[in-house]
């Protein structure tokens, strides 16, 4: 064999096990961290709705805060959202999450 075929090959391979690797990773976030972080976004889109550099920097702020990117966020999100059974406990959650907050007097 010719050393290119084999540096191909070893490329091609590496490529593969490495997509292999990334697909099979755990979530990064438990779902009640995505939970709060979702809420929270909503929260920032409603109190600054006529702002929109606010809710850029708030939402910046909030992904710092939890040490997550915007894509990883809403790769995430888009993972929960393309299961319908898991969308619908997600926001359920999420339901929950703003009805304790409005309770406790922490949303008006």
């Amino acid at each position: 064999m010719k050393p290119a075929k084999n540096i191909n090959r070893f490329i091609v391979s590496s490529l593969i096990i490495a997509a292999l690797f990334s697909a099979c990773q755990k979530s990064k976030l438990d779902v009640d961290t995505l939970v709060r972080i979702y809420v929270e976004n909503v929260i920032i889109e409603e109190t600054f709705a006529s702002n929109q550099d606010s809710i850029k920097i708030k939402k910046e702020e909030l992904f710092e805060r939890y040490k997550i990117s915007r894509n990883e966020y809403e790769t995430e999100l888009n993972a929960i959202g393309a299961d319908q059974k898991k969308w619908e406990e997600f926001f359920k959650k999420a339901n929950a999450l703003l009805e304790d907050l409005k309770s406790t007097g922490a949303l008006k």
